[in-house]
């Protein structure tokens, strides 16, 4: 029996995580004209332009006006019995083309939805965006409640010191890590650079057991297993993974790990020996023999945490 759908509810008490604070070099119309359809991606219902001003801290003039430029564009409907918004169609064929084995009949939310009805957790879908990783999707947890906070959509993560993050970089060569490493180390203090060996034990850790674990890197007491997937050339690597506190996704370490394989072959229709080829280096990524592994995450030696 399917679930009851859990509305979200703003402001989320147990949020983690938030909207990035843009450069000075966005175009803040631009901008905000996106962040309004990202936020229709976390309600996952109609809004009205002073629930959508509101949540998101705009000027009432300036929402309204993006609002009708978007549905004179055809990105919103406007429904007038009751004064809400919704995303039209359009919104969601808008870059489909790029990833088709992923994306095509929907595939990529689905698989998102039955590991969401499997676990009753967050589910996460992360991208790279520049020395970061963002998350582009989110599906609550069945439940708010101490165990399951709610997860701010868009929020951006370490691209080396959090699970997703990991999970990406796996899909990486060493020879290609080794000058991100460096980068994300540019300006930094001693203390707080990167050691290039250390990240890349973790990366190697992640291929060969086919999952990304470490707990409390970003938020203490959270955590995510993530896995990367497979991406056409070209395009920027993706991870999906399932989020809670560290504990309680330990003590089911082995269920979810389970679960995201057995998602991957099933839903997404993808052999995991894609991403880790005995042999040689995939196009991205290191070889591996085995990508499904159980058992505990160590933390390799080097490995700082933030707060976050």
């Amino acid at each position: 029996m399917a679930r009851k759908k859990t509305f979200v509810v703003y402001p989320a008490p147990n949020a983690i995580g938030h909207r990035p604070s843009y450069p000075r070099t966005v175009v803040k119309s631009a901008a905000r004209a996106f962040e309004i359809l990202e936020l229709f991606d976390d309600l996952q219902r109609p809004a009205t332009a002073v629930e959508l001003y509101r949540i998101l801290g705009y000027p009432q003039s300036s929402c309204a006006s993006l609002l009708q430029t978007l549905v004179s564009l055809g990105y919103l409907h406007y429904e007038r019995a009751t004064h809400s918004y919704v995303p039209t169609p359009k919104v969601s064929l808008l870059g489909g083309w790029s990833n088709t084995e992923l994306y095509q009949d929907g595939r990529l939310r689905l698989a998102m939805q039955v590991l969401s009805e499997k676990t009753r957790d967050t589910i996460i879908l992360a991208t790279r965006t520049g020395l970061q990783v963002q998350y582009i999707h989110v599906i609550q947890a069945a439940v708010y409640d101490a165990e399951r906070p709610h997860l701010t959509w868009g929020t951006f993560r370490p691209l080396a010191r959090s699970g997703t993050g990991y999970a990406i970089l796996s899909a990486y060569s060493d020879r290609e890590i080794r000058p991100i490493v460096g980068r994300l180390n540019h300006g930094l203090p001693q203390d707080l650079a990167l050691d290039t060996a250390s990240v890349l034990a973790i990366v190697k850790d992640v291929r060969t057991k086919g999952y990304a674990f470490y707990p409390n890197l970003v938020v203490p007491g959270s955590a995510v297993v993530a896995v990367p997937l497979p991406v056409k050339p070209g395009q920027p690597p993706l991870a999906l993974a399932i989020g809670g506190h560290s504990s309680v996704l330990e003590s089911r370490l082995e269920f979810l790990v389970k679960c995201l394989h057995d998602v991957m072959q099933g839903v997404l229709k993808l052999d995991a020996s894609r991403l880790y080829q005995a042999g040689g280096e995939t196009p991205r990524g290191k070889s591996s023999k085995r990508l499904v592994s159980t058992g505990k995450s160590p933390r390799p030696s080097g490995e700082k945490r933030m707060s976050g």
